[in-house]
């Protein structure tokens, strides 16, 4: 058959015809490639590959269907036709049917008809396609969504010769999706549909957008959820939408589940649900995160108010039960929950209670954990614990004691062991909670505790919990520091309370939904952080040596959003130009060198560019931990190097330290510059540890792969000793010749300042005036270089 030719897009306004004069660059990069994962089709440009997009695909089972996901903006639909055609072809001949996700195909448009129903005459096969906007969203299914004044969204079943036979919002199609039609909307709220079930927002609030942290919550196959995202939805508001629902038998063969889609924390709003209607209500913790591996283990996410996650709480749901025959409902218990850290033993597993010796239990709470005698007071321990105290996206509490008992001195060693094993995320945010006495030698204990784990510190308290009806505020951090003084910090609620903007859907989960271009979609952009909170200028937040945990690329992953894809793709393909990255990293290494792109390829001004990097922003600590890990997986580069800074040379540098929080790029001497950079100050540095980034940049012409080649980053947190300073003239520039330290933290210059001065000046030989400008200057390798601070000593042993 002959497929059409491609339409203009909204977003680029560009046609196929016009991209053919874009080059032939431009179309090597934009060459449509068909992939077949396990069965299924992925088409898609070979620039937007991804490996998180397939592994969307093949967590959807197709059935007796062939699936075809169409990923391909609407400029490069000329090349798309051929490859789907082969697709078609193949689909054809193994199973008769095909479930066509392609944004669009099934509208019915006006002078040609569905795209899906020309396919099903023409080709004679069975052709499940959707009527708007598709999600790939985790958990293996597929959401469509209206296009901007486009008809009602769904999924279209095309037989062959027969009408059409609507098939709802989801496919594949579960089984509680026409439950959602008894979900009402009173006065003052809307109710949205989303993967996962039904959003409910208060009225004259924005729709959410594919990129909201609704659109990536997985769906439950049994069982649909309600979603809040908006603190300003009321109990009384979850509880007019779901009292005609809930005598469905979709709705009472399991709990109402509540899920947070924001910074809210649910629990009040759930036991109002139970109380009201009698009925069980599940409560998530944060929004849920997709299977672990290949377990069917899954956890919840808290988000700060940003929308950027944080750390993952121990109990990632509570039951609330509706009240008995005496009026007194049953404390919720918790109902999915995970060890704080490996190898503890379970004593009560229905309560989520584990044995930290044999006189101490530990329980996991919503906000943390709690450590009590084995001997408390059964009346509150542990079935008043788990929703003692309110969530923090800020603040993982750890509990300990019970009032009016002293705390028994031998605790405090097992407890050092637990924070000890807690996992990065949850223990850069302890604060302790002493409930009780102490004894002398457990005072000085529980502060050392504090100062060793830089956790905030409440001491004495004489309540087991907070005030029945009265919403906890979030302590105030207070560190013991080693001389006994207290130091006080703002808690990290405060500093987020206020930042608004949403998540990019990839918060809830390292790949998480993808909205697939059709013939009216372009491709997506980097989503940056939505609003960023600042700490110090130019503070140290990570060094050269860091590497990223699993919390931090899941935070990176978050803020770059849906333009991740176009990243991603071109990182895999430089895997075979890298150092041997064994299976088990590849995984881990292709977020870390992900950020190294971004870096590289953002302008100075941008979200991820050189400026936002140095600015010390809390919010860019993931960004620059990813950053630092993937610089530690490229070829080091020991000799010259060139950094331009346009401002003139201050003649009080030499013999200072130079800390810069960000990373600092340059070209190299030995096979990169040529030339002075065009700034009024160039920064000569040795390095000895700077990394080669060539293989990640986005060079095109000649030229630009030969300044590349001697592209170099030095991570976050380098420190550079000035060796001297030398006023410049009519042909050159001022200089500050600098040798790099180790990145460890004080102010002491390293020994070697006169070596590493004279390679310095040997290399200069080299540079010549008539050659500058010769080659262009990557942005990262230009600007403010450093915060100095005196050196015990000059650099020049």
């Amino acid at each position: 058959m002959s497929l059409p030719s491609a339409r203009r897009s909204k977003r680029t306004g560009r046609t196929a015809r016009a991209e053919e004069t874009s080059g032939a660059a431009d179309q090597r990069a934009g060459r449509v490639e068909a992939e077949e994962l396990a069965g299924r089709f992925l088409l898609s440009a070979e620039t937007t590959r991804a490996e998180g997009q397939a592994d969307l695909v093949t967590a959807v089972e197709p059935g007796d269907a062939t699936l075809v996901v169409v990923a391909v903006p609407d400029d490069l639909a000329d090349g798309l036709w051929p490859r789907l055609a082969e697709v078609l072809t193949r689909a054809r001949e193994r199973t008769g049917q095909v479930v066509l996700a392609m944004s669009g195909a099934g509208i019915d448009r006006q002078g040609s008809g569905a795209l899906a129903r020309r396919i099903a005459d023409d080709w004679d096969m069975t052709v499940v396609a959707p009527a708007g906007d598709v999600l790939l969203v985790p958990g293996g299914a597929l959401f469509v969504r209206a296009e901007d004044d486009g008809p009602e969204p769904r999924w279209w079943r095309f037989a062959p010769k027969t009408e059409a036979q609507e098939l709802g919002l989801r496919w594949p199609r579960p089984e509680w999706e026409a439950a959602l039609a008894d979900v009402t909307a009173p006065s003052g709220v809307v109710v949205t549909a989303v993967p996962a079930g039904a959003l409910v927002r208060p009225a004259g609030t924005p729709e959410p957008d594919p990129g909201d942290v609704a659109y990536a919550i997985p769906a439950d196959p049994e069982r649909p959820a309600v979603l809040v995202g908006d603190a300003e939805v009321s109990a009384a508001d979850l509880v007019a939408v779901l009292s005609g629902a809930v005598g469905r038998a979709e709705w009472r063969r399991q709990p109402v589940r509540l899920v947070p889609a924001g910074d809210v924390d649910l629990l009040p709003l759930g036991q109002a649900v139970a109380r009201e209607l009698g009925v069980e209500v599940e409560v998530l913790t944060g929004p849920p995160v997709d299977s672990i591996g290949d377990t069917d283990e899954w956890r919840t996410v808290l988000l700060d108010a940003g929308g950027r996650p944080t750390w993952s709480p121990f109990v990632s749901s509570v039951l609330c039960g509706p009240a008995g025959r005496d009026g007194v409902a049953p404390p919720p218990r918790p109902l999915n929950w995970r060890s704080p850290a490996e190898g503890m033993r379970v004593a009560d597993a229905a309560r989520g209670v584990l044995r930290l010796d044999d006189t101490w239990r530990v329980a996991v709470t919503r906000a943390g954990v709690w450590a009590y005698p084995v001997d408390a007071d059964p009346d509150r321990f542990p079935d008043r614990l788990t929703t003692a105290w309110p969530v923090s996206a800020g603040t993982l509490r750890v509990d300990v004691g019970a009032s009016g008992r002293t705390v028994d001195d031998r605790l405090w060693t097992p407890l050092d062991g637990l924070l000890d094993a807690l996992t990065p995320g949850p223990r850069a945010r302890l604060h302790l909670a002493v409930h009780g006495r102490t004894t002398p030698d457990g005072a000085e204990a529980v502060q050392r505790l504090a100062t060793r784990h830089h956790a905030g510190l409440d001491a004495g308290l004489d309540a087991d919990r907070p005030d029945r009806g009265q919403a906890a505020a979030s302590p105030e951090r207070v560190s013991t520091m080693s001389d006994g003084s207290a130091r006080a910090h703002v808690s990290e609620d405060a500093v987020h309370a206020g930042v608004g903007g949403t998540a990019a859907v990839s918060a809830v989960r390292t790949e998480a939904s993808v909205a697939l271009p059709g013939a009216e979609e372009g491709s997506a952009p980097v989503t940056p952080p939505a609003t960023r909170t600042p700490t110090e200028s130019g503070a140290v937040t990570v060094t050269p040596e860091h590497r990223s945990t699993d919390e931090d690329r899941a935070a990176f992953r978050a803020m770059v959003g849906l333009g991740w894809d176009a990243h991603a793709a071109p990182v895999r393909r430089t895997f075979s130009r890298l150092p041997a990255i064994a299976a088990t990293e590849r995984a881990a290494a292709a977020v870390d060198l992900v950020a190294v792109r971004l870096f590289l390829t953002s302008p100075a001004d941008g979200a991820f560019g050189p400026a936002a990097a140095r600015s010390g922003d809390a919010a860019l600590r993931p960004y620059l931990a990813c950053l630092a890990s993937g610089l530690g997986r490229l070829p080091t580069y020991r000799g010259a190097v060139l950094h331009g800074v346009d401002a003139p040379a201050r003649t009080d540098l030499t013999g200072t330290v130079l800390t810069e929080p960000g990373p600092v790029g340059g070209l190299s001497l030995a096979d990169g510059a040529a030339g002075w950079p065009p700034t009024a100050t160039v920064y000569v540095i040795w390095s000895d540890t700077a990394r080669r980034v060539a293989a990640l940049s986005d060079a095109e012409t000649e030229k630009d792969v030969a300044a590349r080649r001697g592209d170099v980053v030095f991570g976050p947190g380098s420190r550079f000793a000035v060796l001297d300073v030398r006023p410049g003239d009519a042909d050159t520039p001022d200089l500050v010749l600098l040798r790099e330290l180790p990145a460890t933290h004080g102010n002491d210059a390293a020994q070697g300042g006169h070596l590493a001065l004279t390679r310095l000046n040997t290399a200069l030989e080299g540079v010549h005036a008539a050659a500058a400008g010769a080659s262009p200057w990557p942005a990262h390798s230009l600007g403010p270089l450093g915060t100095p601070s005196s050196a015990s000593g000059h650099a020049t042993a």
